[in-house]
């Protein structure tokens, strides 16, 4: 990519942009798709490398996590500045253990690094529009959908009894497939007026940070020696970390809710499996009602927009980022409805559509969740889009 084809967001065609947000979606999903291959391959790798203990294999999860840590607060702020992508690290094949764990330390700095700047790149092309919930219910469907078909592809892969060998031949010939193709997807800028802390019409976007631009002290300016220094980036997700409580609050919340969703998902595939009798594979299909939990955010995020566009007018047209959690408050609640009805149904006399209805509950609100809080930090600090991102997901 190069620095130079970088155009303003406003002068790009609604089918460029979406061609963009469609790239950027389908290779979030694959990369996802890859990055849950590892926690289904531990059995097959503590036989390869006959280690006793399973807790010594799940260290290279441990390891991606941390990777993961450490590429959003420390290279993605640097990348805003200093480069605008980081290529796809494919996990080389490991002679031991030992190596097989750093790689996998490398895999998730990678992947977290180039994956958080996906939302900050939908910002600059629709956060000056009411209907910014569209692509983010992309990148929001992709970030789900793609663990879930990692789970069914890694299941198919145990099925079949592949050598360890296939788990990093399939991840290596997929990141480099993918990384070429990215060479060509053009860059974005924000919008000039939005630079200016204006939306499109020339009005302040809302009210906090209308007040902090008259303070233009207040407002650290992104100018070409803090660039080429980096120093202003790699502390800006910290200063937010400390002085925002609402970024780490909803950070933190959605790490649970993730979790939790997480533990529902794999949790539904042990239960199918180990308690209900089914195959494999066929406890694995309930993942497709997962998909479909999180593709129902794409349909519902237009009632939002919705909501939040009256809100706006009655504010005599100024946007205020709460009113992007209008729709959320009336469908939080089904969250917890789905984890109880999931424990109470897990029985064997329950058949498996209970395991796969709840799954499903789950990854949409989880997923409707992540969208809403996304939308609101882009709104309520869009003057750093990708360092709120990375105090968000640290």
């Amino acid at each position: 990519m190069s620095v130079a084809k970088m155009t303003d967001a406003l002068g790009w065609s609604a089918s460029r942009s979406w061609f963009l947000v469609c790239v950027y979606c389908a290779w979030e999903t694959i990369a996802l798709t890859l990055s849950t291959l590892y926690s289904f391959a531990q059995p097959v790798i503590q036989e390869r490398y006959s280690v006793p203990n399973v807790q010594i294999v799940a260290l290279g999860q441990s390891m991606q996590i941390f990777g993961n840590m450490f590429g959003v607060a420390l290279l993605s702020p640097i990348s805003c500045g200093t480069f605008a992508t980081v290529p796809i690290q494919g996990t080389a094949y490991a002679p031991n253990l030992p190596t097989l764990i750093f790689f996998m330390f490398m895999s998730g700095v990678a992947w977290s690094t180039s994956l958080s700047l996906v939302p900050a790149a939908f910002s600059d092309l629709y956060l000056h529009r009411d209907d910014i919930g569209q692509p983010i219910a992309l990148f929001v469907i992709g970030a789900s959908v793609g663990p879930s078909i990692g789970g069914v592809v890694a299941t198919a892969m145990l099925n079949a009894d592949a050598d360890l060998k296939w788990y990093f031949l399939v991840t290596v010939i997929v990141s480099g497939a993918c990384a070429v193709p990215m060479l060509f997807v053009p860059e974005t800028l924000p919008p000039k007026g939005m630079r200016d802390g204006r939306g499109r019409n020339g009005n302040p976007l809302h009210t906090p940070v209308a007040q902090l631009q008259d303070g233009a002290a207040t407002i650290p300016s992104i100018d070409r020696r803090n660039a080429q220094s980096g120093i202003w980036y790699l502390t800006r997700v910290w200063v937010l970390l400390a002085t925002e409580p609402i970024i780490w609050i909803t950070g933190v919340y959605n790490g649970l809710a993730n979790g939790v969703f997480v533990l529902t998902v794999v949790g539904s595939i042990t239960t199918l499996a180990d308690f209900k009798g089914l195959p494999l594979m066929d406890a694995a299909s309930s993942l497709i009602f997962a998909c479909i939990g999180v593709v129902l955010v794409w349909f519902v995020m237009p009632f939002q927009t919705r909501l939040y566009r009256e809100d706006k007018a009655e504010h005599k047209g100024r946007a205020l980022p709460e009113s992007r959690l209008l729709l959320l408050r009336d469908v939080l609640w089904i969250f917890p409805v789905a984890l109880f009805w999931s424990a109470f149904t897990g029985d064997a006399q329950y058949n498996k559509w209970h395991q796969s209805v709840s799954c499903g509950l789950v990854a949409f609100t989880d997923s409707f969740l992540y969208q809403c809080l996304l939308i609101y930090i882009l709104g309520e600090w869009f003057y750093s889009p990708v360092s709120n991102l990375r105090a968000h997901g640290h």
